[in-house]
């Protein structure tokens, strides 16, 4: 009857994660509720910017294999060249911001910013 109380033990562990999961999932939602109750307050993790639209793609394309979602591919002038910018967003709280940040330097992107749109 000693090995009984191993297999609890081990129901016990993974009931862990799972509280884990439901906090990631609200992030997931949260950016179009943001969207919808403030249309011009838009603040974007800004992941990197390029002269070339090629390299921007890439990137995004790395970041959305990574789990990220609301990855954007921005153009806007800077000066006299054009700069494609890696969005992330809208920034929908804190959670996000830091959930995306921490995402990033994993992926070893250290110079990402909040930016304004």
């Amino acid at each position: 009857g000693m090995p009984a109380p191993v297999p609890t033990a081990q129901a016990a562990a993974p009931a862990a994660a799972p509280t884990a999961a439901p906090t990631a999932a609200p992030q997931a939602t949260a950016p179009t509720a943001a969207a919808d109750a403030d249309p011009n307050g838009h603040m974007f993790v800004q992941a990197g910017a390029f002269s070339e639209r090629g390299n921007a793609e890439l990137l995004a394309h790395r970041l959305r294999e990574s789990g990220l979602s609301d990855v954007r591919v921005a153009d806007g002038r800077a000066g006299d060249q054009m700069l494609f910018r890696v969005r992330i967003g809208p920034v929908s709280s804190v959670d996000y911001f830091d959930w995306t940040m921490n995402r990033l330097t994993d992926l070893g992107i250290e110079d990402a910013y909040l930016a304004t749109d």
